[in-house]
């Protein structure tokens, strides 16, 4: 079985390498990394390229942009031309608890199946604006450093219905499309077949698709989400699961760092990777890990 590794990162660089040598197989493995533009250029990280790993910096990712799905599209094509069979979606900070030979055995086992966490919005008893719906029936963009929509959105009666209306009116106009019945949200990292890879890349294509999401924010949450729930029942199969263990997240948009104190934790549990780490803080828990699988 051919995995290949897509990583998204911003920083830390020694960090993804540490990343890149405990999960290398010789023939089996390959990692395509892309690093956001405005960090790092083409011709920072040209030396870094190898058998194993190839880098790049097309795109610049600022947090929640659509730029981050082009930077994720691009890993994907590149994946798919090395002929991958799996296709698992990482970022810099995450880290292996299960052992090499565990993920290959756990891949081979479920050779069909894809696995993605997504719940259908609007999603019930969540804080988010209308369930999360306000990410994709608005026009977002960033001014200056701040995230701005169109038609606007507020938890302020009785003006929350008023936008939310218009909201509605302005996606069916100029962001709708029969090709996704429903909007799906959930976790940015997945794990997915070739076969999926290459319904996403076909539905990627499509004007209609890339209109309905341009202008979403927090697209790496929905874009691949939705394609693959909006397919047609028996086209593959999709666990909506996740295979990453993930600390916090009930309170703030940003995981937990993982530290000493969660070695037993992350010991005990079933899924095959973990984030986030940070490459102080976390040292001593991923010495522990290296030395246990």
């Amino acid at each position: 079985m051919k995995i290949a590794y897509l990583i998204l990162a911003h920083k830390g660089l020694g960090q993804v390498v540490s990343l890149i040598n405990k999960l290398a197989i010789p023939n089996s493995t390959h990692f395509f990394i892309h690093i956001d533009k405005s960090k790092y250029t083409e011709e920072e990280i040209k030396n870094l390229n190898s058998d194993v790993a190839s880098w790049s910096s097309v795109y610049s990712t600022p947090w929640a942009s659509f730029n981050v799905v082009k930077a994720e599209l691009y890993l994907i094509k590149k994946a798919l031309l090395w002929n991958a069979d799996r296709l698992v979606m990482l970022s810099g900070q995450d880290y292996p608890i299960k052992s090499n030979d565990n993920i290959v055995d756990f891949f081979v086992n479920h050779s069909n199946e894809g696995f993605i966490a997504a719940d259908k919005m609007p999603v019930v008893n969540w804080d988010e604006h209308q369930g999360g719906l306000y990410r994709v029936n608005r026009a977002h963009f960033l001014f200056g450093k701040k995230w701005r929509a169109f038609p606007l959105h507020t938890k302020k009666k009785p003006l929350n219905k008023l936008f939310n209306r218009a909201a509605n009116l302005f996606h069916k106009k100029f962001l709708a499309t029969p090709q996704i019945e429903h909007y799906y949200v959930g976790s940015h990292w997945w794990a997915i077949t070739r076969i999926q890879a290459e319904y996403i890349k076909r539905k990627a294509e499509s004007s209609e698709i890339l209109r309905a999401f341009k202008y979403s924010r927090h697209s790496d949450e929905v874009f691949i989400h939705s394609i693959l729930y909006n397919a047609p029942n028996g086209v593959f199969d999709i666990k909506n699961q996740s295979l990453h263990y993930v600390k916090g997240l009930h309170d703030s948009p940003h995981p937990d760092l993982l530290v000493e104190e969660d070695f037993n934790v992350l010991l005990g549990s079933p899924f095959l990777f973990a984030r986030k780490f940070d490459v102080k803080k976390s040292a001593t828990l991923k010495g522990l890990l290296d030395h246990e699988i």
